[in-house]
């Protein structure tokens, strides 16, 4: 008896992922139509993800992708839901049997995560500084109120690459490149390249002056 109520417990448990990830595509089909494409199997444990495709953007979700978005479905703890944005004109693309746990992508140009990457718990993507390196230009939008000119901003694609592993707590920011293999040790920093089947760990800091805007 107990046998078959921790089944009927797990066959619940599952058909509650795969009925959240049918309602995150209906909703992406009826809100975002051509804007947004998610393939077949799509797998939502915990609460649902932030979604948001602004005018001009693209977000592919390919197969077999599974979220995961609370502790109860991730043990080593997730700080919050999964969370896709792209802004701008920007292109996200997450490839087939994709794994997120607590991810936060954010694009301003383009984000692809390559087939069968794992994306550990509470990992940022991002593509932009969101913010001028330039103080002066920093101040301006301060005292403005006004949310920070884009075109001020650098921006640069991020790739990972097939079958990468992304530890967590990391954070992968503008222009890094993740090759086929590569494994990103928790909580590190990439900013750069790492090659294909190697593994990058530790925080990484470099001390450079910051060039004002002309």
């Amino acid at each position: 008896m107990l046998i078959l109520i921790i089944k009927i417990r797990r066959f619940l448990f599952e058909l509650s992922a795969v009925l959240k990830g049918l309602w995150v595509k209906l909703i992406a089909r009826i809100f975002y139509r051509d804007r947004m494409r998610i393939g077949k199997g799509l797998k939502i444990y915990g609460p649902l993800p932030l979604v948001h495709c602004s005018s001009g953007c693209q977000i592919t979700i390919g197969d077999h992708v599974v979220m995961r978005n609370n502790t109860k479905n991730n043990y080593i703890g997730i700080l919050k839901p999964t969370s896709i944005v792209a802004l701008d004109g920007a292109k996200i693309h997450i490839g087939s049997y994709v794994g997120l746990s607590g991810t936060s992508i954010c694009a301003y140009r383009s984000i692809q995560i390559m087939d069968f990457a794992t994306i550990g718990a509470n990992v940022f993507i991002v593509d932009s500084d969101f913010h001028s390196l330039d103080p002066s230009v920093r101040e301006a939008d301060s005292r403005s109120g006004r949310h920070p000119d884009m075109l001020l901003v650098k921006s640069e694609a991020v790739i990972i690459g097939k079958r990468a592993f992304i530890g967590l707590n990391s954070i992968i920011l503008r222009g890094a490149k993740i090759g086929e293999g590569a494994v990103v040790g928790a909580g590190t920093l990439i900013a750069g390249s790492v090659p294909d089947c190697c593994i990058a760990m530790g925080p990484k800091y470099t001390l450079r002056d910051i060039e004002p805007r002309n």
